[in-house]
């Protein structure tokens, strides 16, 4: 019998306005390739601050990547860090029975601001959205939208 686990942000849906949250500790960022991209995409659907996991001697490889989660996550973290978390779903995969239905979430926040993520390798569409493979889009309570993918380092799409 295979058994599967699907987190989902229930201490963010209860305290997301209360404290800094620090999801996901049970995922190390070493363990593999696809633990970087969901890791990097819960915080965005989740509104989380940016949280780095590296060594020291990782430092320098790593600064454009650094760069560009305090571009995207602290700007979605300057947004929603104070907002309640008021409804989070797993949108529909391809197939009523498909597993892939835990991969596209979206979350909305107390301000108007919706976040969607796709921790798939299949593009996500439907009529409000579409998502490439670990593709987001974060619509910000005014108007301005963030949205890219995480491939070996963040992407933002203009």
């Amino acid at each position: 019998m295979r058994i599967m686990g699907v987190p989902v942000p229930l201490l963010g849906l209860g305290a997301h306005d209360l404290v800094v949250l620090r999801q996901h500790p049970e995922r190390d960022f070493r363990a593999s390739e696809e633990q970087f991209h969901s890791r990097t995409l819960l915080n965005i659907v989740q509104g989380n601050p940016p949280i780095h996991c590296f060594q020291a001697w990782e430092f320098t490889s790593r600064k454009a990547d650094i760069a560009a989660f305090h571009k995207v996550l602290g700007r979605i973290h300057r947004q929603v860090g104070s907002a309640k978390m008021v409804d989070h779903q797993f949108l529909p995969g391809p197939g009523l029975y498909d597993a892939g239905r835990f991969f596209v979430q979206q979350s909305t926040f107390s301000d108007g601001t919706q976040i969607y993520v796709n921790l798939g390798l299949d593009p996500y569409r439907d009529q409000n959205v579409r998502l490439p493979a670990y593709g987001f889009e974060a619509r910000l309570a005014g108007g301005e939208v963030l949205k890219g993918s995480v491939e070996s380092r963040l992407q933002l799409t203009p």
